[in-house]
């Protein structure tokens, strides 16, 4: 399914304001900015995946701060001073807010 914008020439919209729009203020940790400061809303996932970010101080609520997400690979993240680095799978199942 494509989905075609009803945009002008000169406007432009990308992805991430797109799916923000859509998505009431959330948009997936994987289409956050790099240096921005983000909150923690939902996490789609099961046990298994609940209880392994929760180890890493990833909750609903907590703030992060994405350090490093250009190019194929990991994201790296500071989270309550320590920095982790996550898989973009599992990184598209962490909804979040800029602050």
């Amino acid at each position: 399914m494509k989905i075609r914008f009803p945009l002008t020439g000169s406007q432009n919209i990308s992805k991430s304001m797109f799916f923000n729009s859509l998505t009431g203020g959330m948009i997936p940790l994987v289409m956050a900015p790099e240096g921005r400061t983000l909150r923690i809303v939902f996490i789609r996932g099961g046990r298994g995946v609940m209880r392994r970010l929760a180890d890493l101080g990833l909750v609903p609520g907590a703030t992060v701060r994405v350090i490093h997400s250009t190019g194929g690979g990991p994201i790296l993240l500071e989270v309550k001073g320590s920095r982790i680095a996550l898989g973009r799978g599992i990184c598209m199942k962490i909804l979040v807010e800029v602050e």
